[in-house]
């Protein structure tokens, strides 16, 4: 999403509606070509209708999905993914709210809703459902379950605006810090907002909708002793994650390696929580969001380039089966006690005593 809201301020890119690409101002050549490139004009709603409503329809029939917001800092991810000043209500509502509304707009009875969100700080995943009112503090997950999401709070919620107010105290608890030359605080650090659907046809989806911390340069978010631990560590996951999609997009090191799916993931924090999003069996769209200021230029560059790692990422999906599987299961279970019974049975039928023999 490029936008310039100041008629003065020149876009280092320039969107060419012939081509659906974006050619760089400088240069004057051709950079790359997405799915969509939305227009200075396009909204919130606009911007959510042709790239995440196809996403969240598909959970209802048991596909999982995900949505990245991906940018530098202040390119306008947690405003295209929670809202204006961070309120999900009103027409500047985002993605995770707007996400609420679908979901439920298309529910069965029967069907089942249960949300989580966490975010990462550096190295540690911090549960943002479970916020600790005494100490002001959301609860860090410590030893296995920091690695494979155990004991993650799950809230089922009964309605949209349920779910939203729930979404919205944990985004207030999100870490946040004041940065020197920007209005208002920044969010310090990748949270994912988790909602799964459990449908009264027999398939469970979840879907993942992931604020990620922008790219940090040291001279302009390193400012202070916080930061100049925070933004090595932001970049250092950010890196790793780009690594995670040149290998995902990598055909040929797909078919060679038999551990790859599970492997390239261990690195970071943050792309091992996210790998069942990054590299499952999930329908997923890249939001890139990018800064109109010609000094930015370089960073926009980066953020066009992860885009083009994960445009090569290819995969053919399936529904999940979770709970017809576990159904299935107990229908086996079933049929096998049956059979021990009739055995059991037929043993008590010729079983003949002793005095008798």
């Amino acid at each position: 999403m490029l936008r310039s809201e100041d008629p003065s301020i020149k876009l280092p890119f320039i969107y060419d509606e012939r081509s659906g690409s974006l050619v760089d101002r400088k240069k004057r050549q051709e950079i790359s070509s997405f799915g969509k490139i939305l227009p200075e004009t396009c909204n919130q709603g606009g911007m959510y209708t042709s790239i995440c409503e196809p996403i969240v329809r598909g959970l209802h029939n048991g596909f999982d999905g995900a949505v990245f917001a991906y940018g530098q800092a202040g390119g306008g991810k947690t405003y295209s993914m929670i809202g204006a000043d961070g309120s999900m209500e009103g027409s500047g509502r985002g993605v995770v709210p707007r996400a609420c509304e679908q979901v439920f707009e298309g529910l069965n009875p029967g069907d089942v809703v249960r949300i989580s969100c966490w975010e990462i700080i550096g190295k540690d995943i911090i549960d943002l459902l479970a916020y600790d009112e005494a100490t002001g503090q959301c609860r860090k997950m410590e030893g296995r379950e920091d690695r494979h999401l155990a004991g993650l709070q799950r809230s089922v919620v009964g309605s949209s605006g349920e779910a939203q107010r729930v979404f919205e105290d944990a985004s207030r608890h999100r870490k946040t810090r004041f940065i020197p030359g920007r209005d208002g605080a920044s969010s310090r650090s990748h949270a994912a907002f988790v909602i799964q659907v459990e449908n009264d046809n027999g398939t469970s989806a979840s879907l993942h909708l992931v604020d990620l911390q922008g790219s940090e340069r040291m001279t302009i978010h390193g400012d202070g002793s916080e930061g100049m631990t925070e933004t090595p560590l932001i970049n250092s996951a950010l890196l790793e994650l780009g690594k995670v999609m040149q290998l995902l997009g990598n055909k040929e090191k797909r078919s060679s390696d038999v551990d790859f799916d599970s492997s390239i993931y261990r690195n970071d924090t943050l792309t091992w929580a996210l790998r069942k999003a990054l590299g499952g069996n999930t329908q997923t769209a890249l939001l890139l969001t990018a800064s109109p200021h010609d000094q930015q230029y370089y960073a926009t560059m980066n953020t066009v380039e992860f885009g083009e790692r994960c445009k090569r990422v290819r995969r053919t999906l399936t529904a999940s089966q979770m709970r017809a599987s576990l159904e299935s299961k107990c229908e086996c279970s079933g049929e096998l006690q049956e059979l021990r019974e009739r055995i059991a049975l037929a043993d008590a039928e010729v079983w003949i005593p002793h005095e008798e023999i």
